[in-house]
């Protein structure tokens, strides 16, 4: 018997330095932050990792550090502690600003209600009411019907019709309709998941892949592309809005002493104002440059100060109701169009399906180019905007209204152009400018009619070039430490993203600068859109796997669908890649020859070289952003296709739902209480389920722990810091608990498990 006692005696002390050891290694840390005598640390346990503040004062005797009390927790070794009244909101506000979450939830006041998170239900005993989902009516209608407006599409999709458009027919919109529903839908359900399932931006999402960073970066580089082209736009609107309140529009009719303008085969008055007054590309009229450089100094200042104050994704009332008066501009237009005489024919150019042209990848190219630009994805648009959403908001029908409201204004905007067509128009960048000028001067009220048209085009236009620039300056602060991410850092970030943006748009207002504007319009859409999107869909689908994504959507809508998880698999990536193969060997036309512009062809050729150059950028951002990961990561490559430890939900009470072995979870204020399996915890009941446990809400368990709470077969006993140092395995000391026990099935306290007796024990 004494024999036994010493056997015992001597594992037991084996035990017991096995645990002192382990309890060394978790409670190493990694510091993110120093300010003002205390730091942040993320302490790396069993489970997952912990995000704490800790005072830089003196430690407890054995050289531990102390954490602040507004953390609520005695010490970084206290790994599994819970006190009984944590500061909730101070931590996911640290969680927010140290990982990079967008969530509005993370650090506000609303950031732990209580709400029905678990599989089979139930609510939580807190007085907050469930997390509420996105109500589909009215007020979301108009929300999509201002993104939608809020994109190139009013100055791009007319050009784009038009371009294919002839006395046969055409196919574009057909074209378009099918990749907004085939390509551009299941991509935006994707990039959704992923983006309101982590509340991360495009540089911080790919943290589920992290070889897919160069995707990221990609993207930043496309959004100021496009930025800076839109802005140009945004400046010749301008021009428009204020020249309409003359007494007279100046295209109205061609200047005195002009032999080209009214010419047959010359410029009509409206394509004389846009080349001359608006773009200065023909004409002898003074002071266009000077005009455009100081409208992009004065666009670019607003836009810094702007993306630092407000998100673009928070659309008010005010927008709310500008895009109801735009609409009903449009209409008008389409109303005043319906009454010419040859509209029946001019409208058949485009409504007429016209076959012969679904033959070329061009179509093809120029729809996918427009609809990932219109919604976002491929992009970091819509990444961006996603990762501000709340976790339970419903995401399908987020994406069938955003189609729906595409392809509404995409009609509406041929339907009030194409009954203007007089004479033959180049498809230029200014194609919708030329037509849209024409058409208002047939309306009752010309200058009435271009002043709201033009400012509601302006205000479009300015919301969609904040989206662009935000989304690059946000995410750049996201690749820079935490403290870049807010105050005075993250104008910083904004302001630099907005000096490169004006820096870089000065080559788009020479005397030939549009030209260099239509041959990016040609490549930089698709080309970027299609190398990222296939890059991202193949890493998304067949690295990190559509059976994760699968659990992501789960975990936020409460439902399963299978659809978008075949078109993943088994359409989307076949389809990136054969287009992009039919493209590589048919070839693709690019910009044609502007007769109207008189360019040398070694001018034509040079502007079309640096177009080109232009849009393989993000794929080589994309190539050079990996090998670097791969070079610091040569002794441990996995590591590049694992998710990080700060991959998840952005709350502790979505990360419990994340956690594998979960049932369900409850919030017991302040304690957030879950249900966790039998197998590996000890203790289970009739249904093989197991007890209710306090998780706290600190701990982050990563999703690859199955056993992350300390086993607890009798409700009265201690859980010590040493079992949850261990994983909450004991069968080492025990033999081996079974399921044979009972544990009551009502939520329990920290109190009643012991739990917060661990701080004053062992």
């Amino acid at each position: 018997m004494s024999a036994n006692d010493g056997s015992t005696s001597s594992a037991e002390r084996e035990s017991q330095a096995t645990i002192r050891a382990r309890l060394s290694r978790a409670s190493s840390t990694l510091t993110t932050r120093t300010r003002k005598g205390s730091r942040v640390e993320m302490v790396h346990m069993p489970g997952g990792s912990l995000l704490i503040e800790v005072d830089e004062g003196e430690g407890d005797g054995e050289g531990r550090a102390v954490v602040g009390r507004r953390d609520s927790l005695e010490g970084a070794r206290t790994v599994g502690g819970v006190a009984p009244s944590p500061d909730t909101t101070h931590v996911d506000m640290k969680i927010k600003q140290e990982m990079a979450h967008h969530s509005p939830d993370v650090g506000g006041s609303g950031g732990n209600k209580g709400q029905d998170d678990g599989v089979g239900g139930g609510r939580g005993s807190g007085e907050a009411e469930e997390e509420p989902l996105l109500t589909y009516g009215p007020t979301n209608l108009l929300q999509h019907l201002h993104l939608a407006l809020a994109s190139p599409a009013m100055f791009r999709i007319p050009a784009l019709a038009y371009k294919w458009s002839s006395a046969n027919g055409s196919g574009f919109l057909l074209a378009y309709l099918i990749v907004l529903v085939v390509g551009a839908l299941p991509l935006s359900v994707l990039e959704q998941i992923m983006a309101q399932f982590s509340s991360l931006g495009p540089t911080t999402v790919f943290r589920c892949l992290p070889v897919l960073t160069g995707v990221g970066v990609g993207m930043l580089f496309v959004c100021m592309v496009l930025g800076v082209y839109s802005c140009m736009v945004l400046a010749w609107s301008l021009r428009y809005f204020v020249d309409s309140l003359q007494t007279d529009l100046p295209w109205a009719s061609c200047p005195h002493n002009n032999s080209g303008c009214g010419v047959p085969d010359m410029y009509t008055p409206a394509q004389f104002y846009f080349l001359n007054s608006v773009v200065g590309a023909v004409g002898e009229e003074d002071g266009v440059i000077l005009y455009l450089i100081l409208t992009l100094i004065f666009l670019w200042t607003l836009l810094a100060l702007v993306s630092f104050r407000d998100r673009p994704w928070q659309i008010g009332t005010i927008s709310h109701v500008w895009s109801l008066v735009t609409v009903s501009m449009l209409v008008a237009l389409v109303v005043c169009g319906l009454q010419q005489s040859e509209s029946g024919s001019r409208l058949g150019h485009i409504f007429i399906l016209y076959s012969a042209d679904l033959a070329h990848p061009d179509i093809w190219l120029d729809a996918f180019g427009q609809a990932v630009w219109t919604i976002g994805p491929t992009l970091g648009l819509l990444i961006n905007r996603t990762s501000y959403k709340h976790f339970r908001e419903r995401l399908r029908l987020d994406a069938y209204t955003a189609v729906a409201t595409n392809m509404l204004v995409a009609l509406l905007l041929c339907l009030a152009t194409f009954p203007f067509l007089t004479q033959h128009l180049d498809d230029t960048p200014g194609f919708f400018f030329e037509a849209s000028s024409f058409a208002v001067t047939r309306l009752g009220v010309p200058q009435l009619g271009a002043a709201v048209l033009y400012l509601s085009l302006s205000k479009a236009l300015f919301n969609h070039v904040h989206q662009l620039a935000s989304t690059v300056g946000i995410g750049v602060a996201d690749l820079l430490p935490g403290r870049w991410r807010s105050g005075a850092r993250l104008f910083l970030c904004h302001a630099a993203t907005s000096c490169i943006a004006f820096v870089a748009t000065l080559p788009f207002i020479t005397t030939h600068g549009i030209y260099l504007v239509r041959a990016a319009d040609a490549y930089v859409p698709w080309v970027g859109g299609l190398v990222l999107g296939g890059v991202e869909v193949g890493g998304l689908v067949y690295v990190y796997g559509v059976s994760n994504i699968r659990q992501h959507f789960k975990a936020m809508v409460r439902r399963d669908t299978q659809i978008f998880f075949i078109t993943w698999k088994f359409v989307l990536f076949p389809m990136f890649l054969g287009v992009g193969v039919w493209a590589c060997v048919v070839g693709v036309a690019g910009p044609v020859t502007w007769n109207e512009v008189h360019l040398t062809p070694e001018q034509e050729e040079a502007y079309r070289v640096a177009a080109v150059v232009l849009a393989l950028i993000p794929g080589a951002l994309l190539l050079v952003t990996t090998a670097i990961l791969i070079i610091r990561n040569l002794k441990d490559l996995k590591s590049l296709i694992v998710p990080r430890p700060t991959w998840g939900p952005a709350l502790v009470h979505h990360r419990a739902l994340y956690t594998s072995g979960v049932l369900k979870a409850k919030v017991n204020v302040p304690y957030l209480i879950v249900q966790v399996e039998g197998d590996g915890v000890g203790v289970c009941d009739e249904g093989g389920k197991g007890p209710w446990l306090p998780y706290g809400f600190f701990w982050f368990p990563s999703k690859a722990a199955s056993v992350f709470l300390a086993s607890n077969p009798n409700p009265t006993t201690t859980i010590t810091r040493a079992q949850v140092a261990s994983g909450g395995n004991t069968r080492q000391n025990r033999g081996g608990p079974t399921c044979s026990g009972k544990f009551p099935s009502k939520p329990l306290d920290a109190e009643s498990t012991g739990w917060a007796s661990t701080k004053k024990k062992d």
